[in-house]
């Protein structure tokens, strides 16, 4: 009985595992993909984007959201923090495309 009980844990550990490699490699592999594209193709024109001193990456993050210039702010606050760019954040003018 406990040998049957040891090999049904172990395949069930096995395919949760299994289970959660798959969701992150396709999680990581879209993010890939979002950081890899322009957020808007049509739009050609430039824009001028203002971070002001003392804005926060949130606050900087849901801003470029309202304006559309990222198409998902999750998937840009993840990637920022990731790559920790989100405590890198400069006040300035930016020409954004």
């Amino acid at each position: 009985m406990k040998k049957k009980f040891k090999k049904t844990a172990v395949r069930l550990s096995a395919s949760i595992l299994i289970i959660f490699l798959i969701l992150a490699s396709t999680f990581f592999y879209d993010l890939k993909k979002f950081s890899e594209e322009p957020a808007s193709v049509s739009n050609k024109e430039k824009i001028i984007f203002v971070v002001n001193q003392g804005n926060s990456f949130g606050f900087v993050a849901s801003e470029l959201a309202e304006k559309k210039l990222i198409k998902n702010i999750i998937k840009f606050k993840i990637l920022a923090k990731i790559k920790n760019l989100d405590k890198k954040i400069q006040a300035g003018e930016y020409e954004l495309s």
